[in-house]
């Protein structure tokens, strides 16, 4: 089986406005690419074979350009109810294939409709970070145990004296915490190794 992935990053092109009733788009790059229209926390994608002719098309949308309408009147519905509306677009993209990273031209249209559908799914995961999730469960069960450990009697009692048998319920909470901080500490070294900039390095770099 063949598979491809896609990466990309989406780059904030600026807001949209509002000028004697007009509905006004940033200007784009003479550039191939997808383009995002963000209305609150709703999103509308397109592709483009020039993103400049595609701002400037809803801005001013033809009478038989369904799509470029649809986003103009949501933008300016989302303006007259003081929302945010931005636009962001992908200029560049790669894809792996077998492995290997290399870069797509977005000049065909096939190419575009590709990340386009590719940005789409995505925006409909709401995790925005799916390779973190047992990390971050690991990190939940550890903040609960210890937290329920702290609050025990064995974890309040005086050290400098003759220690006491513990409660065995206490004994079961620490035994519970060591397992679930084990499990984060593993699943800590798994990820966040992996991870690029401020969050980490990528594997084989120094």
């Amino acid at each position: 089986m063949t598979g491809v992935q896609a990466s990309f990053e989406w780059r904030r092109l600026g807001t949209v406005t509002m000028i004697a009733d007009k509905v006004m788009f940033p200007s784009g790059p003479a550039v191939p690419g997808v383009w995002r229209v963000s209305v609150g926390p709703h999103a509308h994608h397109g592709a483009a074979k020039d993103l400049r002719a595609a701002m400037y098309a809803l801005t001013t949308p033809g009478p038989t350009q369904s799509t470029n309408q649809r986003v103009n009147d949501a933008a300016r519905g989302g303006l007259a109810h003081r929302q945010l509306v931005v636009v962001d677009v992908i200029t560049s993209a790669q894809v792996n294939i077998h492995g290997k990273q290399v870069p797509l031209n977005l000049e065909p249209d096939d190419n575009r409709a590709f990340i386009k559908a590719a940005a789409i799914l995505a925006a409909e995961n709401p995790d925005p970070d799916p390779d973190s999730a047992d990390y971050r469960r690991a990190l939940a069960a550890a903040q609960r145990t210890v937290t329920a450990l702290a609050g025990t009697d064995m974890m309040g009692a005086d050290t400098s004296g003759k220690p006491t048998e513990p409660d065995k319920r206490d004994v079961k909470l620490m035994r519970e915490a060591v397992v679930t901080l084990t499990a984060l500490v593993t699943e800590h070294d798994r990820y966040w190794p992996n991870r690029w900039g401020h969050e980490g390095n990528p594997p084989g770099s120094r």
